[in-house]
């Protein structure tokens, strides 16, 4: 059991940086990793409704540019920029906290996909949990 966790664990690449947004002190996370699978179903695993509860939580909302979604019990947000099959832009709206969240997807061989996160958040005091919600 513990070698499939160092497994999980071991294939992400994480890196933290400091940028300015708006004017901001933010922080960014950026978490990179690929996956067994081609772009097209990658991309359905993290847009569509059904296949996004599988793997986080019950989504609700209108899914499309401009819509707005909430995950239950957890965080909501708009849908920003979208250009499928390997572009995500949404806002990731927690307590009184507004962070951008950046999922860019890119074909690495024959049927791999490498997925790359970027959460960006205001430096303050609940940046920690804005950055892990």
């Amino acid at each position: 059991m513990n070698s499939d966790i160092d497994h999980h664990f071991g294939a992400v690449q994480r890196s933290v940086s400091s940028v300015t947004r708006d004017e901001k002190a933010t922080k960014t996370v950026t978490l990179t990793r690929s996956y067994p699978t081609g772009i097209d179903d990658l991309w359905s695993a993290l847009t569509n409704s059904e296949r996004i509860q599988l793997w986080f939580l019950p989504i609700t909302g209108d899914l499309n540019l401009g819509g707005r979604y909430q995950f239950e019990g957890n965080a909501s947000g708009e849908i920003r920029e979208c250009n499928s099959p390997t572009f995500l832009s949404v806002t990731w709206e927690w307590q009184d906290d507004v962070s951008w969240l950046e999922v860019r997807l890119s074909e690495a061989g024959e049927n791999n996909t490498q997925l790359t996160l970027i959460h960006t958040a205001v430096a303050g005091p609940n940046l920690a949990q804005a950055l892990l919600a």
